[in-house]
């Protein structure tokens, strides 16, 4: 029925109502009362429901609503941050990464600063926030002790090493240094440098002379994505293994070109031929060509379940960011997918999350998922612990194979004992390249990115020296 035909009707009632004048043929006085009493109790319960509705809309009633009681909790923090003094945060050893601060409208200025600027961002008042003091900003700014302090926030990162990374390796190029304990996935060290240096203790300075810069506020270790490079062919090798091909399968003649289509050919760097190379070989040159030759015989689609494995493609949610990827590709081209097999094409991934695969490489096969923060403690007691997750990428037997093929390339890059690695080239679009040296030890995983170089082997001495450092420092 039709709201017109609706209101007809209703006219028609009450034309009746008021209007007839024969007890036979009308309502009685009675009745009509009666109806009226009806009409103003439903009038009433539709009003009730309106108001009921807008109770439960805005949470008068506590946690009926999830939406309304996020806005709630929003309200409270920010309250709460204009009152609480910032917690304190201390690197594994203890030693103050942030000197406390004296008012609730400052942050702790923090030790060397550049080193540590996009891991631990800012929260305030008047820019937001960002980085762990927005992730963990429920301990530094809401669990307040007697003197209105939040908790103390333990590192897993050394700040020495920090500082390092920072100063050192990355000396003043644009780029990202991290650091992962194999056995944990701890963050030992994660620093980045962007186009604009960035303060926190001159905040206001970097936020706006980086708004006229693209991109200068991005965590290169984080959020900056780009192909991986020859990086990725630790990934193809990991897909041969666990098929397996045939032995023989690893055997090919690089004559310098692969062609992929009657108008496409791969080549490698400088256009080298190299012969007939292995698998053992072809890592240590790095050859285009052999790993052109590999993927086809791999096979798209073993090439996407280890692509998975190692989590392309998928959004990794961690204590201190989240990562993404891109793993799309048209597996019905092989121009398309042939060169993702040397880190070329459409894959896109962060520095971190390459440091990931030579961690679970080193660690047996098993990806234990990377934190940075162990615990966060009030008034002595621990309102918070870190936890260790982990994922098994690849079979053991894989793990092991990959492990003694890259300590290999390690001793090909005359990087000295124990030091695995693989460098990667990635050539961007501008025509500029990212380059990279990824690798481990028995203890530590490590990559090193800078956005503007020439090959990846250009950081075989800045690999060594940070190995070293790290070793000094555990032997004191």
């Amino acid at each position: 029925m039709d709201w017109l035909t609706i209101r007809r009707k209703l006219r028609t009632h009450w034309h009746i109502l008021a209007c007839t004048e024969h007890p036979q043929q009308s309502f009685s006085a009675k009745s009509l009362k009666c109806r009226t009493r009806i009409l103003g109790w439903a009038v009433c319960g539709g009003v009730a429901l309106v108001v009921l509705a807008c109770l439960l809309n805005f949470s008068i009633f506590p946690a009926v609503n999830p939406i309304s009681d996020t806005f709630k909790a929003s309200i409270i923090s920010t309250e709460l941050r204009k009152s609480a003094l910032e917690g304190a945060i201390v690197d594994r050893n203890g030693l103050a990464i942030t000197q406390l601060a004296t008012t609730s409208e400052t942050m702790g200025a923090v030790t060397h600063d550049y080193a540590y600027s996009f891991l631990l961002g800012y929260n305030t008042t008047t820019y937001g926030a960002r980085g762990l003091r927005d992730t963990f900003g429920t301990y530094l700014y809401e669990t307040l002790d007697q003197d209105s302090r939040g908790a103390t926030l333990q590192l897993s990162l050394d700040s020495r090493l920090q500082a390092f990374c920072y100063d050192e390796i990355l000396a003043g190029e644009e780029g990202s240094v991290i650091v992962l304990d194999n056995k944990t996935g701890a963050v030992l060290a994660m620093t980045s440098a962007s186009t604009v240096p960035y303060s926190l203790n001159e905040l206001s300075d970097f936020l706006q002379e980086s708004v006229a810069v693209d991109g200068s506020q991005l965590d290169r270790a984080t959020q900056v994505l780009d192909p991986p490079g020859s990086v990725f062919k630790v990934i193809t090798a990991t897909a041969a293994l666990e098929m397996p091909l045939a032995e023989a399968s690893y055997v090919y003649n690089d004559t310098g070109a692969y062609a992929i289509s009657d108008d496409v050919s791969i080549y490698n760097a400088s256009h080298a031929v190299y012969g007939t190379l292995d698998l053992q070989q072809a890592l240590s040159y790095s050859s285009n060509v052999y790993f052109s030759y590999l993927t086809e015989s791999v096979g798209y689609e073993q090439m996407d379940v280890t692509a998975q494995s190692f989590l392309l493609g998928t959004d990794i949610v961690l204590d201190f960011a989240t990562l993404h990827s891109n793993w799309t590709v048209d597996n019905t081209d092989p121009v398309a997918y042939v060169p993702c097999g040397f880190g070329q094409g459409s894959t896109l991934v962060s520095p971190t999350q390459m440091c990931m695969w030579m961690q679970a490489i080193a660690n047996g096969g098993l990806l234990c998922l990377p934190h940075v923060v162990d615990s966060a403690t009030s008034e002595e007691v621990c309102v918070y612990q870190g936890q260790v997750e982990t994922l098994q990428i690849m079979s053991a037997e894989t793990a092991e194979t990959m492990k003694n093929l890259l300590y290999n390339v390690g001793e090909h890059y005359d990087l000295g004992d124990g030091i695995a690695a693989k460098t990667g080239t990635a050539e961007l679009s501008d025509g500029t390249c990212h380059i990279y040296i990824a690798g481990f030890t028995d203890e530590i995983s490590f990559i090193i990115s800078k956005n503007h170089g020439t090959y990846g082997s250009t950081l075989r001495d800045p690999a060594t020296q940070l190995v070293a450092f790290w070793e000094n420092l555990n032997a004191i």
